[in-house]
């Protein structure tokens, strides 16, 4: 399995990363906000996520 982490969006504060693993099985995307660990499947999820972190955030 391998694993690729890219940046692709969000602010410095609450960055969004695109993951991308690869299995036997097939390739996974996934979008993941900031260090919160949390994962969604669409960019769009994300990065509303992202937004209300950063609303949160002040």
């Amino acid at each position: 399995m391998t694993t690729q982490k890219e940046r692709v969006g969000g602010t410095d504060a609450v960055p969004i990363f695109k993951m991308q693993e690869t299995t036997r099985d097939g390739e996974l995307t996934k979008y993941v906000v900031g260090d919160t660990g949390v994962a969604f499947d669409s960019l769009e999820g994300a990065q509303a996520a992202a937004k209300d972190l950063g609303a949160l955030n002040g």
